[in-house]
């Protein structure tokens, strides 16, 4: 990466897209941030600072980073900040498109964005965060968050075919304002055949994996509504019945409220940091998911879930919890097993069920291979925000229309975990 001034160009539409931290910008909509690069735009992704950047900067495939402090839950002396720097930011920019992602970065972002007058407003549903597994402190406040910033969007785009329906329902918009999405993954890099088995037999003797062990895995932040919890209580009790199983989760640990940590002694309680393997962010995700043998994702809260669609790209097994995008993403019996979230017990005989037969064992993985082929192909949702971007510059900026251009996307890489 390299610090360089900001470019501008009247010949060129200046999109902004605002998340809630780096790893968001640097991976999840690094495919599309190269897109609207390849479309002849000149991109800029606003974010918290992290682990990663934490200076403003420049890339060399031209996406620019503008940090500026936000955090993921609602402050409002701290949001009221945030709020205007986001205006003067888009004031100063001139930006012809702002597209926001995250609840919290949605209403600011979709707010700020009217305040300084930018033309067009976009926001990606990434799963609504009230839902059936929400209390109704947080379905309030995000369904109020949601209502103000949808009066200030010109679309809104879910990846999940149910908060299409939910925001319908709840007329958050206008119908023909509320468009599906879908989501989307690389499928030359997340491909099984592609992947080196050397590479494979490599990370698994470095990780102390048994050549006859199994290997069960979860990638996904470390808090609780992503089934750590669950995950723990389930591998201690597999091993009752496979002692030589392994268990491995990779991903980050973020700032969290109180009630999201994991306490650091929960593996030592449940009797399996001898069988746990922990791991930070991984950047060869598919050779990490190469070398399970099941995967697992019980997460209480999606909207359509990336690590899902990785692992079944990959041809893995999947047991995951029957929630939205998990819905979406498996079916039931064919391409995985869907259990109740919150529920140990369940995930522990779904994942019973898998071991105990092999043959059925790879008929999930291979039917979960062949719908992500046929589905999940990043692409797909790449054109759908081109065409998007297309359709409301022709209605607010008829002029600029044509300097988006419909090119092929560039190839990304991903890093472990799901941040939404």
């Amino acid at each position: 990466m390299k610090s360089t001034p900001n470019r501008t160009s009247s010949e060129q539409l200046k999109i902004a897209h605002v998340y809630n931290i780096d790893i968001s910008i640097l991976v999840h909509l690094r495919a599309q941030l190269r897109s609207l690069v390849a479309a002849g735009a000149d991109v800029c992704g606003i974010c918290a600072p992290g682990d990663i950047l934490k200076e403003d900067t420049t890339f060399e495939d031209g996406i620019r980073v503008r940090l500026i402090p936000m955090g993921r839950d609602f402050e409002p002396f701290n949001d009221a900040r945030v709020l205007a720097r986001l205006v003067g930011l888009f004031r100063a920019e001139r930006f012809d498109i702002v597209h926001t992602h995250g609840p919290k970065q949605a209403l600011l972002g979709r707010v700020a964005a009217r305040m300084a007058g930018v033309p067009v407003v976009v926001n990606t549903v990434h799963g609504f965060y009230f839902h059936e597994n929400s209390t109704f402190k947080d379905r309030f406040l995000h369904k109020t968050a949601e209502r103000i910033g949808s009066q200030c969007g010109d679309m809104m785009l879910c990846q999940s075919r149910e908060d299409v329906e939910t925001a319908r329902r709840l007329r958050l918009a206008a119908p023909s304002r509320i468009k599906y999405l879908g989501n989307g993954i690389n499928l030359s890099a997340f491909d099984p055949d592609r992947v080196d088995a050397e590479k494979v037999h490599a990370l698994r003797t470095r990780l102390g994996i048994p050549a006859d062990a199994v290997l069960i895995g979860t990638i996904a932040r470390k808090a609780r509504d992503k089934g750590y919890v669950e995950f723990c209580e389930a591998a201690a009790r597999v091993r009752q019945v496979f002692p030589n199983v392994r268990f491995l989760c990779a991903g980050g640990v973020f700032e969290e409220k109180p009630s999201q940590r994991i306490p650091a002694d929960l593996p030592d309680k449940l009797g399996i940091r001898d069988i746990l393997i922990d791991l930070e962010y991984q950047h060869d995700v598919p050779a990490l998911l190469a070398a399970l043998d099941l995967f697992v994702f019980p997460s209480y809260r999606e909207g359509f879930p990336r690590a899902v669609m990785e692992a079944a790209a990959m041809g893995l097994p999947i047991v995951a919890t029957e929630i939205r995008g998990c819905r979406e993403a498996l079916t039931e019996g064919e391409s995985g097993l869907l259990v109740p979230p919150r529920d140990a017990e369940a995930l522990t005989q779904a994942i019973l069920r898998v071991l105990k037969d092999p043959p059925f064992r790879d008929r999930l993985g291979r039917a979960a291979r062949q719908r992500a082929v046929l589905e999940f192909d990043e692409n797909l949702y790449i054109q759908r925000i081109l065409q998007a971007y297309r359709e409301l510059l022709g209605k607010k900026l008829p002029a600029k229309e044509s300097l988006l251009r419909m090119d092929r996307p560039q190839e990304t890489v991903s890093l472990a975990g799901e941040l939404s």
